[in-house]
């Protein structure tokens, strides 16, 4: 995924504001790799450029123990997940409650 389709992506699942990344993306069109902008000028750390990377922010959850294998599907308040358990190979459904249902 190409920097500005992942600034966009990190608007769209609420990790940035709008306008903060309008700011970033003058910055980006000038050559400054998006990574070293969240890190400079957002105050993320490296690690947290790299699992929003690696998730696709956040698109794809990461939980110890399980390997994600697709999502099945999303409704109202969850997302669920075809996954893997690690210790025992079983495949099952996860059932993860999207950010904002939590919160309640």
């Amino acid at each position: 995924m190409n920097d500005v389709d992942f600034l966009a992506l990190l608007v769209h699942r609420g990790h940035l504001p709008r306008e903060r990344a309008e700011e970033l993306l003058s910055s980006l069109k000038r050559g400054t790799p998006l990574d070293e902008l969240l890190v400079r000028d957002v105050g993320w750390t490296d690690a947290q450029v790299q699992r929003m990377r690696r998730t696709r922010a956040g698109e794809v959850p990461e939980i110890p123990g399980y390997e994600i294998q697709a999502k099945l599907g999303t409704g109202g308040t969850a997302e669920v997940f075809r996954a893997r358990e690690k210790a025992t190979q079983r495949v099952l459904a996860l059932k993860i409650l999207k950010a904002e249902a939590a919160r309640q």
